[in-house]
């Protein structure tokens, strides 16, 4: 545990100026270290890497109002092509476990066990019985990412279209710049990357992102049953 006197607080965005504010002695502390240069920083005198257990996620948003994220079928599809483990162990290096596409992280109270919510697997058949449920024999689709959305997003992209291409599925990795990418990629492409930091109720979660009339809604899901049991006045 580190223990400070007082604490400034700076952004510096670019992972890389940060690493060089730390090994310099420019900062004294950072967080979001890249998990690409960890084994590296480790081995720096004066560095200590600390590794905690929180809620961010990495999340894949796909606008349910826009085609052909419309339709459930293609979104399942999608969710089935996805080595789930490859990019535990390649674009994160190890440093975090496979969420099944829950937003309720290992530091939430109420998180369901895997045996209650059983874990995605890559499935291609699954992905192919998905597309044909959609009425498609193939799809061609755009991933829209950048660094910011999260680390290794690009690379993350490239697995991906390598694990869809037995499903029929061919994904287009589209590069955009860090710059701007939360105004004018996020909330407004089909398929982009994104993360959350995650909040410490489940309840918080689900309201900012995920209720019908959520402003950081960016699946632009809606679902009454959803909204019905999120407002729904608990008893003790």
């Amino acid at each position: 545990m580190a223990h400070f006197d007082e604490i400034e607080t700076l952004q510096i965005a670019d992972p890389s100026a940060r690493s060089n504010a730390l090994r310099t002695g420019e900062i004294d502390c950072m967080n979001n270290v890249e998990v690409k240069t960890i084994d590296r920083m480790k081995k720096l005198p004066g560095i200590n890497i600390k590794a905690t257990t929180g809620n961010k996620q990495i999340t894949l948003p796909m606008r349910t109002d826009t085609a052909p994220f419309d339709n459930n079928h293609v979104r399942l599809a999608v969710k089935h092509i996805i080595d789930r483990q490859q990019w535990l162990d390649k674009v994160v290096y190890g440093y975090g476990e496979i969420g099944n596409d829950s937003p309720i992280g290992p530091a939430n109270i109420y998180r369901a066990t895997n045996e209650e919510i059983p874990q995605r697997e890559y499935d291609t058949d699954k992905a192919k019985y998905h597309l044909k449920q959609a009425g498609l024999d193939s799809l061609s689709i755009q991933f829209h990412a950048a660094d910011t959305g999260f680390g290794g997003a690009v690379d993350a992209g490239q697995l991906m279209r390598e694990s869809a291409k037995p499903a029929g599925i061919d994904i287009e990795v589209i590069r955009e710049p860090d710059d701007g990418y939360w105004s004018n990629v996020w909330m407004n492409k089909a398929f982009s990357a994104c993360y959350w930091s995650g909040r410490p109720t489940e309840n918080w979660m689900f309201s900012q992102v995920y209720a019908a009339d959520a402003s950081w809604n960016d699946t632009y899901w809606k679902h009454d049953r959803f909204n019905e049991l999120l407002t729904r006045p608990c008893r003790a």
